[in-house]
């Protein structure tokens, strides 16, 4: 279980930062954790219409946890790169 709350500042119209922050409780175990607090950061950059530049990391209580996107198209060609780590089950 998982609750998350963020906020956003965007200093111009193309880039926005942000704090994130909330609470989660897994059960992986033969023992359910007690609920855990994290914090993390975000960003947003949005250069044109074509480019985005997107992530979020987040000190979690697996580890740190974060995904990072880059995309960019061009007329005739495409670029995706993303990394994530997250908790998955």
């Amino acid at each position: 279980d998982v609750a998350r709350a963020s906020l956003r500042y965007a200093p111009v119209p193309e880039l926005a930062v942000g704090a994130r922050m909330g609470w989660e409780k897994y059960n992986y175990t033969a023992v359910a954790s007690d609920p855990q607090a994290f914090y993390g950061v975000e960003l947003s950059w949005r250069p044109n219409d074509r480019t985005v530049l997107e992530g979020y990391w987040e000190d979690r209580a697996f580890g740190n946890g974060w995904r990072f996107v880059f995309s960019h198209r061009r007329p005739l060609v495409a670029f995706n790169i993303s990394s994530s780590r997250n908790c998955t089950s």
